[in-house]
């Protein structure tokens, strides 16, 4: 099954269904279910992230973030230029990426939480083998 690594907060962003456009710097060609893995790393920005995304609502208040494993799964719908979708998102959809020219905009549908698996994450869209 493939899996994508997110840092927390986003990677509960996702879970919780607030996030449903990833942003990333590069494309693919996978469709379909995609397991979202909560990379082990987090920082000081990624606590003030956290933080931030609460207060606003963004996502549920929890007392602790799950991370180093997998937590959910999405379907990937398609993978489009921003500037092709860009102009008809919500301010709260923008808050939650980076829709500058030239990245691409990853489409996510029906997330579900998995029971938290422990495993190692890696760069880019990745088999992920239990």
């Amino acid at each position: 099954m493939k899996a994508l690594s997110f840092r927390q907060p986003w990677a509960r962003a996702v879970k919780c269904g607030a996030k449903r456009i990833e942003t990333r710097s590069w494309r693919t060609t996978h469709r379909g279910s995609l397991l979202i893995h909560a990379s082990a790393k987090f920082g000081k920005a990624d606590r003030e992230a956290e933080m931030a995304l609460m207060m606003m609502g963004y996502i549920p208040v929890e007392t602790s973030l799950q991370r180093g494993g997998l937590i959910a799964m999405v379907k990937l719908l398609d993978c489009v230029k921003v500037e092709t979708i860009r102009h008809r998102l919500s301010p709260r959809e923008l808050a939650l990426g980076d829709y500058s020219d030239g990245r691409w905009a990853w489409l996510l549908t029906n997330p579900k939480s998995v029971k938290f698996t422990p495993c190692s994450g890696t760069l880019g869209v990745w088999d992920y083998q239990p």
